[in-house]
């Protein structure tokens, strides 16, 4: 079968319209040639008078033509207005469709938004509800845990308490005991000690007055004696030496009042290669690292 040619609604009237304009233009045209063909012609044997086309009145032909084409244009003219009319009901028509179309593409969004909205709402109420019966559920497990917490807290802080006082009296009684023996051994080393100290002072002591007495001696060996020296002069001179014997200085600590006899002690002093020193190392740093000698070569021979 062939196949059916439809127009569509919104371009009949323009077609229409159109077709009506072209039927009218054609049915003047006729009617203007079959007006021009009906003019009578003129007879070759008559007379021809030179007239100015100014002078000549315008034929019925002519008039009738002129109306004819006047009327065509005013029909023209109706027609353009009419077509234009159209066109722009048309073009209204078509902004109309489509504002209605928008609206109700809006219309159909807006109730879409809203109905996800709605949904939305009612997901996020139900997930609150469900959020605040979990929490609701996990609280009362959490205070129930707690309590038992609590109980088996108390249970053991009662336990641990009997415990740690029985513990503090086995711990009482066994520091009163230690105590007792610790301040016995303290009293016993003690009077070890003190014998102890007595018997190394002593000692050290001793060691002391040796090794001056060799001091003297070995400066007293390196001694000049001065010209215009006097019995009974004293001076006292400070040594200061280092744990191998060697001097390290020696100066007046206090003056015998004769420069020369001062003068010849400290020459003695410097003049001495190897100081005599105790091995101890305590003793020596005690006594003997810087120390005064009393220099006095007549009181001491």
């Amino acid at each position: 079968m062939g196949k059916r040619w439809r127009i569509a609604p919104e371009t009949r009237g323009p077609l229409v319209v159109s077709l009506i304009l072209h039927g009218l233009l054609l049915g003047l045209f006729s009617m203007s040639w079959h007006s021009v063909a009906d003019v009578p012609k003129v007879p070759r044997h008559m007379g021809v008078v030179a007239v100015s086309a100014d002078q000549l009145p315008p034929s019925a032909a002519e008039i009738k033509a002129q109306k004819q084409e006047e009327a065509a244009r005013k029909a023209r003219e109706a027609l353009k207005r009419k077509l234009e009319r159209q066109r722009k009901l048309e073009a209204e028509r078509k902004r109309k469709a489509a504002e209605k179309k928008k609206a109700e593409a809006r219309k159909k969004a807006e109730a879409r938004k809203k109905a996800e909205a709605e949904r939305r709402r009612k997901e996020a109420l139900a997930l609150k509800k469900k959020q605040e019966e979990d929490a609701r559920r996990k609280a009362e497990e959490i205070a129930r845990q707690k309590a038992e917490a609590d109980r088996k807290r108390r249970e053991e802080e009662a336990q641990r308490l009997a415990e740690q006082q029985r513990q503090e009296a086995l711990r009482r009684e066994e520091e009163a005991l230690l105590k007792a023996q610790a301040e016995a051994a303290r009293k016993r080393l003690e009077a070890e000690e003190a014998e102890r100290a007595q018997a190394r002072a002593a000692q050290q002591l001793a060691e002391r007055e040796r090794y001056i007495v060799l001091i003297r001696q070995t400066v007293e060996r390196s001694w000049r004696k001065p010209t215009d020296w006097k019995p009974g002069l004293v001076v006292d001179l400070r040594i200061e030496l280092l744990p191998t014997g060697e001097l390290k200085a020696a100066r007046i600590e206090r003056s015998s009042g004769n420069a020369a006899f001062d003068r010849s002690a400290l020459n003695a002093a410097n003049a001495v290669t190897g100081y005599p020193v105790p091995k101890d190392r305590n003793l020596f740093d005690r006594e003997f690292r810087s120390f005064v000698l009393r220099f006095n070569p007549e009181g001491q021979r």
